[in-house]
C-alpha cells in the first residue's frame, strides 16, 4: 500500500504491506501538491520515490490546487482532492476518486471506478468500466464512458450524458427527484 499526502517522503516497511506516506512538511497547507504516480516511480512536489509491486496507493492533495495523476499505475488508486480546482487522474485498475471544495477535474478510466465530487463546478469523467459517477452541489458535468455506469446528479443543475446506447439528457436533480429533459 502506498499512502501520500503533499510534502517529503518517509518510507517503512511493515511485514508485507509497504507503505511510502507522503506527509506535509510543515509548509503552509494552501499550496498545492502535484503527484504523478506510475507502475516504478511517484513524483511528488518534493521528491521522487522507487516503487515497485504496490497495489494500493492512496493520494491525498494538499489545501491549493491539486494534479494527482495515476495514469500510469495499473494498481487501485485512491486519490483525493482537498480545497482548490483540483485534477484528479485514475490508473488502469479500479479507482475511488474524491473531489472537494473548488472546481475540480476527476477522470476515472479504466475499470469499475467510483468517483465523487465535491462542491464547485465540477467534470467527472467515468471511463471503460462499470462506473459510478456522483455529482455534489455546484452544476457538475458528469460523462459516463464506455460499460454499465450509474450516474447522479446533485443539488445544482447538472448535465448527465451516458454512452453505449444511453439516452443523453441534462437533469435538475434534487434530493431523491430528478427531472430529465431528453435532447
Amino acid at each position: 500500500m502506498l499512502t501520500g499526502q503533499g510534502g517529503w517522503a518517509t518510507c517503512s516497511t511493515v511485514e508485507r504491506n509497504d507503505t511510502i506516506k507522503e506527509s506535509g512538511d510543515g509548509a503552509d497547507p494552501s499550496d498545492h501538491t502535484d503527484f504523478t504516480l506510475i507502475d516504478a516511480s511517484l513524483t511528488g512536489s518534493q521528491s521522487t520515490q522507487l516503487l515497485t509491486s504496490i497495489e494500493l496507493a492512496i493520494l491525498t492533495g494538499g489545501g491549493g490546487k491539486n494534479t494527482i495523476d495515476a495514469s500510469g499505475f495499473s494498481g487501485q488508486t485512491t486519490l483525493k482532492g482537498l480545497g482548490g480546482d483540483d485534477s484528479l487522474v485514475g490508473g488502469s485498475n479500479d479507482d475511488t476518486l474524491r473531489g472537494n471544495n473548488g472546481n475540480d477535474t476527476l477522470i476515472g478510466r479504466e475499470g469499475n471506478d467510483y468517483v465523487h465530487s465535491g462542491s464547485g463546478d465540477d467534470g467527472v469523467c467515468g471511463g471503460t468500466g462499470n462506473d459510478t459517477l456522483n455529482g455534489n452541489s455546484g452544476n457538475d458535468s458528469i460523462l459516463g464512458g464506455a460499460g454499465n455506469d450509474t450516474l447522479r446528479g446533485g443539488s445544482g443543475l447538472d448535465g448527465l450524458l451516458g454512452e453505449d446506447g444511453e439516452t443523453a439528457s441534462t437533469a435538475r436533480a434534487e434530493p431523491n427527484r430528478c427531472r430529465r429533459q431528453r435532447q
